[in-house]
C-alpha cells in the first residue's frame, strides 16, 4: 500500500487495493485506525490529508473508477494553461458512478485514445481535447486565452486540435473552440492544401519544373519532391511545427535527407505570400 501511495501523490483507491488482494476487512481496519483518511467514497489519503493539488486531482480521478481522466477546467489547471479556484474537480468517465461523488463534477463521455494521456502520474485529457471541453463549460474568450497560453508554453499542436475538431460534431464546445481558433490567427492560417496550391501556382508562374506533391520518400511524406534533382521542400506551416516532438522530428528528417544526398528547404506561408520572388529564386538555385 505504501509503495502504491508513494507513486500516486499519497492517495489510494479501494478498488486498487482489492486488485492487489488486500482483504476488505483489512482496509476497514486501516481506516478505523486513521492510517487511511477518507477523501471520497472508496478513496483515501495515506496517513494524512496534506495533499498537493496533484494529489486531490488524482483522488477525484480514482473515485470515478478505472479509465477515468482529469478533464475540463481541472485539466486546464493541471496543464498550467488556465488556473481555476473551483473546489469541484472535473473528471471524464465512461461510467455513471462518478456523478454521485461530492466535490466532483463527472462528465460521462467515451474518449478517443488519442485524447487521453498521463501528466505527473494523473490520467488526463490532452491539451487539444481539453480545449474542446473547456468550451463546453466556459466562454470563447476563456478558450482563446487557453490556446494563447498553450502556444506560449509550446504545448500547442495544430494536428491534434484538427483531429479533435474532426471528431467533435454535435458537441457544445465545438463552436467556441472554432471561434477561438479564428481569433488566434486573424491573418488566416493556411491549411496544408492551400499552401500546396499557392506553391504550385508560384512554381508554374516562374517556369520551374513541376514537382511531385505529397510523395513518399522512405519513411517520409515529402510536400514538394523533385526526384531527378534530388530536391525536397517542406511547406512549413507554423502551427504544425510548434511542439518539441515536431521540432525533433523535423530536424531528424532534414538530417536523414542530407545524408541521402538531398538538398532540402523549408518554405513558410508568409514567405509564399509576401516574398514570392525570393521563394522562386531559392527554388531555382536548388533545382539548378
Amino acid at each position: 500500500m505504501l509503495d502504491l501511495a508513494a507513486r500516486q501523490h499519497g492517495v489510494v483507491a479501494t478498488w486498487q487495493l482489492v486488485q492487489d488482494e488486500v482483504p476488505s476487512v483489512q482496509i476497514t481496519r486501516w481506516a478505523h485506525r486513521g492510517w487511511l483518511v477518507r477523501l471520497h467514497r472508496g478513496v483515501y489519503a495515506v496517513g494524512h490529508r496534506a495533499l498537493t493539488a496533484d494529489g486531490h486531482h488524482l483522488a477525484a480521478v480514482l473515485a470515478c473508477g478505472p479509465g477515468s481522466v482529469l478533464s475540463h477546467r481541472s485539466a486546464a489547471d493541471a496543464w498550467g494553461l488556465r488556473a481555476t479556484s473551483r473546489r469541484n474537480i472535473d473528471v471524464t468517465t465512461a461510467a455513471a458512478g462518478g456523478r454521485k461523488h461530492r466535490w466532483i463534477d463527472a462528465h460521462r463521455c467515451a474518449l478517443h485514445p488519442d485524447e487521453r494521456t498521463v501528466l505527473r502520474g494523473i490520467p488526463i485529457t490532452t491539451v487539444a481535447r481539453t480545449a474542446l471541453d473547456i468550451g463546453e463549460v466556459t466562454t470563447q474568450r476563456d478558450v482563446h486565452r487557453y490556446l494563447v497560453a498553450a502556444e506560449q508554453q509550446r504545448r500547442y499542436d495544430q494536428r491534434a486540435i484538427d483531429a479533435v475538431v474532426a471528431r467533435a460534431a454535435g458537441r457544445r464546445g465545438l463552436r467556441p473552440l472554432l471561434g477561438a481558433l479564428r481569433d488566434l490567427h486573424p491573418q488566416h492560417v493556411a491549411t496544408r492544401s492551400e499552401m500546396e496550391i499557392r506553391a504550385l501556382e508560384l512554381i508554374a508562374a516562374h517556369g520551374l519544373p513541376a514537382p511531385r506533391v505529397n510523395d513518399e520518400l522512405g519513411p517520409y511524406l515529402i510536400d514538394l519532391h523533385w526526384p531527378a534533382h534530388r530536391v525536397a521542400v517542406e511547406l512549413d506551416s507554423r502551427t504544425y511545427h510548434l511542439t518539441a516532438d515536431a521540432f525533433e522530428r523535423d530536424r531528424r528528417r532534414d538530417a536523414e535527407l542530407a545524408a541521402a544526398g538531398y538538398r532540402s528547404a523549408r518554405i513558410t506561408w508568409r514567405q509564399l505570400t509576401c516574398e514570392p520572388a525570393w521563394v522562386a529564386r531559392t527554388l531555382g538555385r536548388l533545382l539548378a
